[in-house]
């Protein structure tokens, strides 16, 4: 009887653990010229995730023109990276812009 009561609880804290790890923040951003950092800024703003980038070779007063509407957080990352020679990495709770050493490659690189 003790040893199904602390199964339940493990299944249930289990259960608690894959829930969490599985809300994925949606993103809306609706905007007309929105600067490139600012886009950077809402999505930071409603995921709860920092994005970190050089700024080097990388316009960020570059205008934006956003339709975003429950995106998830790589979709909106894609989205404003669209045009330029960068991608992102996953590292942890952080997104990191580079460059993109092979141009000729869409494929994002992640790496958890």
């Amino acid at each position: 009887m003790r040893n199904l009561r602390y199964l339940y609880i493990f299944i249930f804290v289990l259960q608690y653990a894959v829930a969490v790890q599985a809300q994925e923040p949606k993103i809306t951003i609706r905007a007309n010229g929105i600067t490139f950092k600012d886009a950077i800024r809402e999505i930071e703003s409603q995921s709860l995730y920092s994005i970190g980038y050089v700024s080097t070779g990388l316009n960020t007063d570059r205008l934006l023109h956003l339709s975003l509407r429950d995106a998830s957080i790589a979709t909106a990352i894609e989205t404003i990276l669209q045009g330029t020679t960068y991608t992102y990495r996953i590292v942890g709770r952080h997104r990191l812009l580079i460059q993109d050493g092979n141009e000729d490659n869409n494929q994002r690189n992640l790496k958890l």
